[in-house]
């Protein structure tokens, strides 16, 4: 598997850390990315990549997996401390995005962001894991609606346990089905456990 470790990335306006593609198989370990204000912090998705151009490329796999997030920094971005995987309805793609499946975010500090603290979306086998994360001032801007979250598993599910939120915008940990098909739901579980939720309040709409 690929890795990219032992980065710093401080300041710009736009997404600070990009992963695209057909990217799998990653780890991003050792990470700090300073925002200075800037959009998303670790961004992995592609919402121009389709499930049909993917099976038509000759590709092993066509999901966003395996990857592993850990021991990373996120601070001060105005966007999302992390953003993984499309939704469900996404870009040019609509419904045949590559969804997500089988990733792992765990041992990551998130302060001071705009947005949810981590985003994790699309996992519709609902085998990802978010757990050991700590995250401080997440969801916290009021000039927008929605992502005031401090860790959210959209529109999908997973494991969600043994973080530490502190003062998220609206909610510590949300799980939504949204725009998935009534069909789909049976498939779908968010096991949320042994989390520690801190000081969460209401933002004014």
């Amino acid at each position: 598997a690929a890795g990219v470790a032992g980065l710093v990335n401080r300041g710009g306006d736009g997404n600070l850390f990009h992963i695209a593609g057909w990217s799998r198989n990653m780890t991003v370990k050792g990470v700090w990315i300073d925002g200075n204000g800037g959009g998303i912090g670790l961004q992995i998705n592609d919402h121009s990549k389709c499930q049909a151009g993917c099976s038509t490329t000759s590709k092993t796999s066509c999901w966003k997996e395996n990857f592993l997030v850990e021991n990373n920094v996120i601070e001060d971005v105005h966007g999302e401390g992390m953003y993984i995987g499309p939704n469900w309805d996404s870009g040019s793609c609509g419904t045949d995005v590559l969804r997500t499946r089988n990733n792992e975010v765990r041992n990551n500090w998130v302060f001071n962001t705009g947005r949810d603290g981590i985003n994790l979306k699309s996992c519709i086998r609902s085998d990802c894991k978010v757990h050991h994360n700590y995250l401080t001032k997440v969801g916290t801007r009021t000039d927008t609606a929605g992502q005031p979250t401090g860790i959210s598993m959209f529109e999908g599910g997973g494991y969600v346990y043994a973080n530490y939120i502190k003062d998220a915008g609206e909610h510590g940990i949300n799980c939504s089905s949204w725009k998935i098909p009534e069909a789909k739901h049976p498939e779908l579980r968010c096991d949320i456990f042994n989390n520690i939720i801190s000081g969460c309040r209401r933002l004014p709409s």
